[in-house]
């Protein structure tokens, strides 16, 4: 299965790691490329959320790992005008 992981500091990387680990396809996304430009992850990292969405061959499942309030609903309304009908978005932000 693949997944887009939006957010990549301490909680999402880690996440992205143990889900790459139990052989999902994960591809990890941060406005903050410092995260993982030198990093050790050993999932698939890209520059933009146009590149992540890219990357699926199927249906987009985007697990977003973003500090709660505007910076959440501003992914999740950037997200959802990019996705198509099917697509899932898991809000990790702690929003409501």
């Amino acid at each position: 299965m693949e997944i887009g992981v939006v957010g990549l500091g301490k909680m999402g990387g880690q996440i992205a790691e143990k889900l790459n680990q139990n052989k999902f396809d994960v591809y990890g996304y941060d406005q903050n490329s410092d995260l993982y430009k030198n990093s050790l992850f050993s999932f698939e990292t890209v520059d933009d959320i146009d590149a992540l969405l890219k990357k699926f061959t199927g249906k987009r499942v985007l697990w977003v790992m973003v500090p709660s309030g505007e910076p959440t609903n501003k992914t999740i309304i950037d997200l959802s005008k990019k996705l198509a009908p099917g697509d899932v978005i898991i809000d990790g932000g702690n929003s409501y």
